[in-house]
């Protein structure tokens, strides 16, 4: 007997398994449900939940408002209700249902507020998360706060606990192991979907907007009128952009559509709309973001085009930052995308982007816990009794820099603090009140800090616009202009924001409803994110007279809303840089940020000011900004800033070379200060300069520690390496000849040094994680901001400074590759009969300046697993006792380390003294120690010739007769710290083959041809700047490299005589293999074909199957202010920009 629900819609493959899933909920307490595309699950299975339950509601979670509304009111029409009677929904400002609602859908946010009043969730007998795979940071949460609550419940023999994990046909096994938990799939009703690719789009994709909409029309004009369109997009900006303009078109075209937005910030009226037939002879085009992607199926929709692009935020712990940018999606959100042409007939899906950059994606996103600020998780969980956040076992851990990030700004805000014991957190009283206002922790904070200075109306109004959408919409009518002046603030953003919504609220009094609309329309206002904020603000009022808050005015003294915001901002407070022509932050003064060309204080430079929000384009820009005044932040940021970085010299060496019998670091080196007094002066005139207290640390041998402390005292904190036994060079025992049976074990013993010393526990409990290591008698090894920033941002374990390789030292360290790995090779292991090959700058052009930046938390629970090889190095003693010390290399260990990386340094980082020769040099007038005592060259003359004139007259070859090796040695621009070249597994080999010049187009064609995927080769092109130029548009880059690398066998590098834009192909002694279909390069061939690669047959999943059609020609579509562009064609052979080849 059918229920009246499946009376009232068609049959659903859900259907057949009902009772098998109503008998798999009853055995157990958690179980996890697949369901495919079109099963049902969303609407059905909070239904069959009713059959089992006796007491309690059944709660059913969703990643977004839009999803918890619709399908709310489809259950409450299938179980022929009204909406709130047996079937209600809860979201953000909005909440339709009862007391003994059975069923109520609810966006994933609202239940986690619930659970910090009520921790068990009593209320509630069975909770569904569903889309569990689109992993959101409060569905992770959530799913940890179930699982406890459910342990609890069941521990006090109160009422049992069922939940439900639903998610598409991925990650399921994360979640059976996470629950243990049964897995449970449900077929799906879905239909072919074609997927066609812009093949000749290859690229960074900048110009994606545009692309996507030359596509949509390119599919109007080709594709059946009764076929709605799905469009995603990134964000509101670029769906009203593109909407603006195809209603500009649409006036000429014969064939009208009608154009619908979707986005979270919607009205609800609005969203709805979308699910409305399109008026007759017209067709439905819905230009959404990722809400799109799963939970709604939209009637009508028929073909889906995919920009490839999704805006996400993602945390550097590093700088302690979010920052705001366009990524790529997943191979599984493409699918998903795909999917949605296929919910009810056969459909077709354009991806505005090649079958290549496909491959370049990754299978999966990452889960939001693992990018996101936690400072937020951190506060929900402390206030729901959780105060061993160690302990705390999500699906998956964020990292300890995260964690612990998280836990600093908490610190920093006053929210929370360390127990009694130190080994729990609490909420402060500051911290209970923040954690009842459901905003980022910064914003409660400005709050809180407002009421001293009596201005909590005006913190209430700016933070609620904050956490609302965009307010100032793109119009340049000359109403707007006016009105955007009239509210334009000196004293920067937040002040604009809270006199254009003093304005609205002016005008609310005379007008409403669709002139109000209108009204905000003309003055450049967003009316939604108005209205919101205002919903937004009259919520956290509500909190704030609870909490005892009073509300008071500041008038028009707004300075005091500036202070607030200095409060609870601090840690985004910036610095103006002259020199940089850019702010830097106060907090991680390597992070540079502009201005965004929107704010009102574009066009000036105040010295400080605060930002809200962090945008990632070319360069770092800073939204929503104010001025402040730095006496502001000083106080907060001086307790907060307790860097990441510490310093460690090694200084175990003895001048023996320059006839010294103690430590090396004595001897006298400049202006009658010894490298150990000026290694301290240089590192306390940086902790002066930045404000800082970055400790120093030095490791000492047993030759050098006792001096070296009573020496120091307390300006550095001292530790000891390990010491090893000399080798008898004939029997290969142990000798015994008092101080000289020792020898120190190399600064490959670092590690364990840190770790016996107890160095490492006390570094990593002060939140230091970042170390820089170099050579005592290293005068040009300051600490680099730069380097300290890299670390920090891109999450790095080790990174090896490095530059050209001279004839002066060409016995010192470089890399190679073996097996694919970068690893560290020094002359004593080399064989005597490649003692040659070795010393050539030609072949191994790059040296290690034993300059060495190392992350603490990459190895400190396995000090005694970092390995080098062991170098044997032959001495002598006092006696003439021939011996064998046995060493190994701080550069030896970058083989242990994943995220290793090698910078391109100046030779000004490695101002050695290895003799009296280096000594005398550095003694000389070539050189200067300045106000930070940094050694400094006096003329022009470059490193390589002031090394010359003091060592080996003999060394006159010209510069051009040597190979060109990193980075070309005339291109004096790439000297510079503040322009990195990044190299990822570095490889260094003797060319051998056959030497071509192509030019960079040619260049381009022959590595697509033999490379399918980029990221899976290993080749490097070194580019001039001009070069560059050229080539940006063809490969996303986050910075703007000079040097930009691939991965592992081709290195591809500038001749001496090389034009511009010309280029040597040095191929390999084994290259890799390459298919029939791949282009071969022959030596009496210049040129490169430039036939595509045949695609193999694709392996997809059934959304994705192509159906069948006859071919289609291509169709040229204008668009307003731009030349026509063919964007999709199912013949392979167009080389139009934007052709799209069907997938087999």
């Amino acid at each position: 007997m059918r229920s009246h629900s499946q009376l009232n819609r068609l049959a659903l493959p859900i259907d057949d398994v009902a009772d098998q899933i109503l008998e798999l909920l009853c055995d157990n307490d958690t179980c996890v449900i697949l369901g495919e595309t079109g099963c049902g699950k969303s609407t059905q299975i909070p239904q069959i939940c009713t059959r089992l339950r006796d007491t309690g509601q059944i709660a059913i979670t969703q990643p977004r408002r839009v999803a918890a509304m619709s399908l709310a009111m489809r259950v409450s029409d299938e179980m022929g209700s009204k909406v709130g009677d047996k079937v209600g929904y809860r979201v953000r400002f909005e909440g339709v249902c009862k007391e003994d609602t059975d069923i109520i859908y609810m966006t994933d946010g609202m239940l986690l507020r619930e659970a910090i009043t009520d921790g068990l969730l009593n209320k509630y007998s069975v909770v569904i998360v569903d889309e569990a795979h689109e992993r959101s940071l409060h569905t992770d949460v959530l799913l940890y706060t179930l699982r406890l609550a459910q342990k609890q419940r069941k521990d006090k023999g109160s009422n049992p606990l069922k939940i439900v994990i639903m998610s598409a046909t991925m990650n399921a096994d994360l979640f059976s192991r996470y629950f243990n938990a049964p897995i449970y799939l449900i077929r799906g009703r879905t239909f072919p979907v074609e997927v066609l690719y812009a093949e000749a789009l290859d690229g960074d994709g900048s110009d994606y907007v545009y692309n996507v909409l030359v596509s949509i029309l390119q599919a109007h004009e080709r594709e059946p009128i009764s076929d709605d369109i799905l469009v995603f997009l990134t964000g509101r900006e670029e769906i009203e952009l593109t909407a603006a303009k195809l209603r500009d078109v649409n006036e000429k075209l014969a064939q009208k559509m009608a154009v619908f937005p979707l986005y979270a910030a919607l009205k609800t009226t609005q969203q709805q709309k979308v699910f409305e037939p399109a008026p007759e002879g017209e067709r439905k085009v819905i230009l959404a973001t990722n809400i799109a992607e799963t939970s709604l199926t939209i009637p009508g929709v028929r073909i889906v085009i995919d920009s490839g692009k999704v805006k996400q935020k993602t945390f550097t712990a590093g700088d302690g930052i979010d920052v705001l940018r366009v990524e790529r999606i997943s191979k599984a959100q493409a699918a998903q995308r795909a999917g949605r042409a296929g919910r009810e007939s056969s459909g077709k899906c354009y991806r505005v982007y090649s079958n290549k950059d496909f491959d370049r994606m990754q299978q999966s996103s990452v889960a939001e816990i693992l990018r996101s600020n936690l400072s937020a998780v951190i506060l929900e969980l402390i206030s729901m009794g959780l105060k061993n956040i160690k302990s705390v076992k999500l699906i998956e851990q964020p990292s300890a820099e995260m964690m612990d990030s998280a836990e600093r700004q908490l610190k920093g805000l006053g929210a929370i603090r360390d127990s009694k014991n130190g080994k729990k957190l609490v909420l402060t009283s500051v911290g209970q009140t923040m954690a009842k206002f459901p905003v980022e922790p910064p914003l409660s904070k400005v709050l809180l800090g407002s009421i001293p200075l009596e201005c909590t109306a005006e913190a209430l109004t700016v933070i609620s616009l904050l956490s609302s959408e965009e307010l100032f919409l793109q119009n340049d009518e000359d109403s707007a202009q006016v009105i955007r002046r009239k509210v334009s603030s000196t004293e920067g953003d937040h002040v604009t924001m809270l006199n254009a919504f003093n304005l609205f609220k002016a005008e609310k009094k005379k007008e409403s409803g669709h002139k109000l609309a209108e009204w905000a329309s003309q003055c450049g206002l967003n009316i939604r994110s108005l209205v919101n904020a205002a919903k937004i603000r009259k919520q956290l009022g509500e909190i704030a007279s609870e909490e005892g808050i009073v509300i008071k005015s500041c008038g028009v003294d707004r300075e005091r809303l500036r202070k607030s915001l200095a409060i609870g901002l601090f840690m985004n407070a910036c610095e103006y840089d002259n020199q940089k022509n850019a702010y830097r932050l106060l907090l991680s003064p390597s992070t540079l940020v502009r201005i965004h060309p929107s704010s009102v204080l574009s066009r000036s430079r105040p010295t400080h000011i605060v930002f809200s929000q962090l945008l990632k384009t070319t360069d770092l820009y800073a939204k929503d900004v104010s001025v402040i005044d730095k006496s502001w932040v000083e106080g907060a940021i001086s307790e907060f800033k307790k860097t990441k970085i510490a310093v460690i010299r090694l200084n175990g060496g003895l001048g023996t070379t320059m006839g010294c019998t103690g430590p090396k670091s004595f001897i006298e080196a400049k202006n009658g200060l010894t490298f150990l007094e000026i290694a301290l002066r240089q590192h306390e005139e940086f902790n002066r300069k930045w404000d800082v207290q970055v400790p120093i640390l030095l490791m000492n041998s047993f030759f050098t520690h006792d001096t070296t402390v009573d020496v120091v005292g307390s300006r550095a904190e001292c530790f000891v390496q390990s010491k090893c036994p000399r080798l008898d060079a004939a029997t290969l025992l142990p000798i015994e000849e008092g101080d000289e049976s020792w020898n120190p074990p190399g600064h490959g013993n670092i590690y364990v040094a840190l770790k016996e010393s107890g160095k490492m526990d006390e570094l990593l409990s002060k939140g230091r994680d970042i170390v820089f290591v170099s050579n005592i008698d290293n005068t040009g090894a300051e600490l680099s901001l730069e380097i300290a920033g890299l670390m920090g941002r891109e999450g790095l374990e080790y990174v090896m400074e490095c530059t050209v390789r001279t004839e002066t030292d060409k016995k010192g360290g470089t890399l190679i590759e073996i097996g694919g790995q970068a690893m560290h090779l020094e002359i004593p292991q080399v064989p005597p009969e490649h003692i040659d090959d070795f010393c050539s700058t030609r072949i191994f052009k790059v040296f290690n300046t034993n300059n060495i930046w190392v992350s603490l938390n990459a190895f400190k629970e396995k000090p005694y697993e970092i390995t080098s090889e062991i170098i044997v190095n032959k001495k002598t003693t006092s006696t003439g006792r021939a011996v064998i010390q046995l060493e190994t290399s701080i550069g030896g260990s970058i083989k242990n380390f994943t995220k290793s990386f090698c910078v391109h340094v100046p030779r000004s980082r490695f101002i050695p003294v290895k003799g009296i020769p280096d000594l005398e040099r550095v003694r000389s007038e070539q050189y200067t120690l300045d106000d930070a005592y940094c050694l400094r060259l006096n003329d022009k003359k470059s490193e390589e010739e002031i090394r010359k004139l003091f060592f080996d007259n003999d060394l006159k070859k010209a510069a051009s007769s040597r190979g060109h090796g990193i980075v070309n040695e005339n291109a004096h621009e790439w000297t510079e710290v503040s322009e990195l070249r990044l190299f990822s597994k570095v490889v260094y080999y003797k060319p051998a083959g056959v030497n071509r010049h192509f030019n960079l187009g040619q260049l381009v064609k022959y590595m697509n041809n033999i490379f399918e995927d980029e990221e899976h080769c290993d080749f490097a092109i070194f580019l001039t700047p001009e070069d560059y130029k050229l080539y940006q548009k063809r490969k996303e880059m986050t910075n703007k490299p000079d040097i930009i690398i691939f991965k592992p066998a081709y290195k591809i590098r500038p001749t001496p005589e090389m034009e511009k834009s010309t280029f040597n192909v040095a191929m390999l002694d084994k290259p890799p293999e390459r298919t029939a279909s791949q282009v071969s390069l022959k030596e009496t061939d210049r040129s490169i074909s430039s036939t595509p690669v045949p695609l193999s047959s694709s392996k997809k999943s059934k959304e994705e199957n192509s159906r069948s059609g006859s071919p289609t020609t291509s169709a040229s579509v204008a668009v307003p202010g731009r030349k026509k562009k063919a964007i999709a064609k199912n013949d392979s052979r167009s080389s139009s920009p934007g052709v799209a080849k069907k997938e087999k």
